[in-house]
């Protein structure tokens, strides 16, 4: 049985000159943002700091 919050890092950009993959981008967050467990806690402004290499 599974437990805890669903965690998905999900990067997404808009590529404006093609409008086939600006369609699915915007496919892909109505579907993240209509799944219960995702919605709630969609980030606008990551710190993606936490990626830098440890020294």
């Amino acid at each position: 049985m599974r437990t805890g919050p669903n965690i998905a890092f999900v990067v997404a950009f808009i590529e404006c000159s093609n409008q086939t993959v600006r369609d699915h981008e915007n496919e892909r967050m109505q579907i993240i943002q209509a799944t219960l467990g995702f919605a709630e806690r969609i980030v606008a402004d990551f710190d993606y700091s936490v990626f830098r290499k440890a020294a």
